[in-house]
């Protein structure tokens, strides 16, 4: 595959999150497949991962303000290279705890997302007013073994 191939294949596979893959038909299989052909070094998922806290009063306000407008907040910002978010919630002890893990193809995208420094978390006013204490920062993995690609990349 010429690396203009590889180029264009990269960006139409990379839009296709690949957690999305995982519970698919037969077909999907064939996306996996293409999308390992055409991995390079550089190509690198990135997940960033946030906690937050909140009373189990204010729990569900809050899960019900990300996902009705934080989150549609984000995927209408259309930023190049923003793959999802997923929201894991838990009872922690007296109080409700909150993960965000937000994926990325590359680092640069990140900062579209957070700015210069992309570690600082990106917490709006009305989650603020809803949450009890949360991460200042948030921590940026690269993914070594996407969900469902339970194979070893060739």
């Amino acid at each position: 595959m010429t690396p203009f191939a590889q180029r264009l294949a990269r960006l139409f596979i990379r839009s296709i999150p690949i957690w999305s893959l995982a519970t698919c038909e037969p077909q999907c299989q064939r996306i996996l497949d293409f999308r390992r052909q055409v991995r390079v070094k550089e190509d690198v998922m990135i997940c960033r991962i946030w906690h937050g806290w909140t009373t189990p009063a204010n729990a569900d306000a809050y899960e019900q303000l990300l996902r009705a407008e934080i989150f549609r907040g984000i995927e209408g910002r259309r930023i190049d290279g923003y793959l999802g978010i997923e929201l894991l919630r838990r009872a922690d002890g007296d109080l409700e705890e909150f993960v965000t893990m937000m994926w990325f193809d590359s680092l640069d995208a990140v900062g579209t997302f957070a700015g210069e420094n992309y570690e600082v978390a990106v917490v709006p006013p009305p989650a603020r007013a809803l949450l009890d204490h949360f991460d200042s920062r948030s921590a940026h993995y690269e993914v070594r073994q996407p969900r469902g690609d339970s194979r070893s990349p060739p």
